[in-house]
């Protein structure tokens, strides 16, 4: 009996709550239909624009790899074709690798220079590299990847100068910043001071060979003298 009643309790409430549930759709049924509507709308148009965002931005990286693969592709053109890639908004890791590709472009247009180029045109090719650079490591701050590459790029641009005390600052840069560490830029920056090292240490060298060695005057009229003295009796 008591089973009974319960089970008829139960069915009483489904029968009540069906019945309010009724009555609220009823009133309220076409305001409900129309809240579906909008947010399954908003749902589409979300994932649209989210698939539109996405295929551009796998248009940008088509376009980089096609610019930096293409081996026929003239300087000026390579040039202004990263440039605009470095500077757009849809991709913004293909921006920071443009703009670092650029500076390595503008370094490797310095190093194969001809002997005749003029300090001018050295100086130009050197200050458009170190640009590239720098725009880096001032519009992406929060990438560590393009900090350390911007960086190295700035200490092999250094070296190219000689200037390996620049080049040194920029390596410990490296070492002593925060949002790199733990990343393997800061063991190779550590290997590449300890290059830095043995590379700057034959400049010196050299320096202080030629402030102690005779001159070549001197140096000749020592060999003739021995060459023509009389030998030495017993």
């Amino acid at each position: 009996m008591k089973a009974q009643r319960r089970h008829e309790l139960q069915h009483n409430v489904l029968g009540t709550e069906l019945s309010k549930l009724g009555t609220f759709l009823k009133k309220y049924g076409t305001y409900v239909a129309w809240a579906v509507l909008i947010v399954a709308l908003i749902a589409l148009i979300a994932n649209y624009a989210i698939g539109r965002k996405r295929t551009a931005a796998r248009d940008v990286l088509a376009k980089y790899e096609s610019v930096t693969a293409d081996p026929n592709l003239k300087f000026e053109q390579r040039v202004e074709d990263l440039k605009a890639l470095s500077q757009q908004e849809t991709n913004r890791f293909v921006a920071a690798l443009a703009g670092l590709t650029l500076g390595d472009d503008y370094t490797a247009r310095l190093v194969n220079l001809p002997p005749t180029a003029t300090a001018d045109e050295r100086k130009k090719a050197y200050d458009q590299a170190e640009a590239c650079y720098r725009q880096t490591l001032d519009s992406f701050p929060d990438n560590p990847s393009a900090v350390g590459r911007a960086r190295f790029g700035l200490a092999r641009l250094a070296e190219t100068m000689r200037d390996f005390d620049a080049a040194r600052r920029e390596l410990t840069a490296i070492k002593t910043d925060p949002r790199l560490a733990g990343t393997p830029a800061v063991a190779l920056a550590e290997k590449e001071l300890n290059e830095l090292s043995v590379l700057s240490q034959p400049v010196a060298m050299a320096a202080k060979k030629a402030a102690t060695a005779p001159s070549s005057a001197e140096a000749t009229g020592a060999t003739t003298r021995a060459a023509t003295a009389p030998a030495t009796r017993p």
